[in-house]
């Protein structure tokens, strides 16, 4: 006969068992608040892209720390009084925020959206570079109606399908992780519904279930029925 002692053993290994599983991952993410007091105030760590909350952790010592189990990478922000605030990506193990530089260390995630983010930046400074040359050459041979449609056709022409390009490039290489995301929302606006559905099916599943995935299906199961009411 198994003792009650015993029982309690097993019951309890089952236990942790069951919570681990439920949480493959865990991630800390923690700072310092530069200068105020904020002593036992709560801070939140919302979704960048949703708005939805995530976690939430008390100051001490004018040091946060949000630590936790996980079971997929998450698009964060921060607010910190009305000072500051930070985004940064949710992914195993340790990520530290620099509120004051708006730096964020640590995670191959993080890495990768400071990366993609360089790369957008640079990018901007190109189309803008064009759009001032294209200013030089032509502010005093044709109407500011004129200089205006032209550069519209730049932006149609040759800035936006570039920018198109450099977004579907992030989310191919992210289609298992939180940046897909991040980069189907910025997609969503410059992308015709049969490219975003094809899209959103090579999407890992278990981020079908994120807000912004689940509007993007919600509108096109709106736009389909609208589409055959009309028929």
């Amino acid at each position: 006969m198994i003792s009650s002692k015993t029982t309690w053993i097993i019951l309890s290994s089952c236990l942790v068992f069951v919570g681990c599983s439920k949480s493959p991952h865990t991630y800390t993410i923690k700072g310092k608040i530069p200068d105020g007091d904020m002593q036992g105030k709560m801070l939140y760590i919302c979704d960048a892209l949703s708005g939805e909350r995530l976690d939430s952790t008390r100051v001490n010592y004018n040091e946060f720390v949000f630590t936790r189990g996980f079971e997929k990478s998450e698009y964060g922000t921060l607010e910190v009084g009305e000072n500051y605030f930070i985004d940064f990506i949710i992914e195993p193990g340790v990520v530290e925020l620099d509120l004051k530089n708006r730096i964020v260390s640590g995670g191959k995630l993080n890495i990768a959206q400071q990366e993609f983010h360089t790369t957008l930046s640079k990018f901007a400074m190109k189309a803008e570079k064009r759009y001032y040359e294209i200013q030089a050459q032509l502010a005093n041979q044709i109407s500011a109606d004129e200089l205006q449609s032209r550069m519209e056709e730049v932006y149609l022409l040759e800035v936006l399908p570039e920018n198109k390009d450099l977004y579907i490039a992030y989310f191919k290489a992210n289609t298992d992780n939180i940046l897909g995301v991040e980069a189907i929302s910025r997609l969503a606006s410059i992308c015709s519904p049969q490219e975003l559905d094809e899209l959103i099916v090579s999407m890992d599943k278990k981020y079908l279930s994120h807000p912004i995935l689940q509007k993007l299906i919600t509108e096109k199961k709106e736009h389909q029925k609208t589409a055959l009411t009309n028929l």
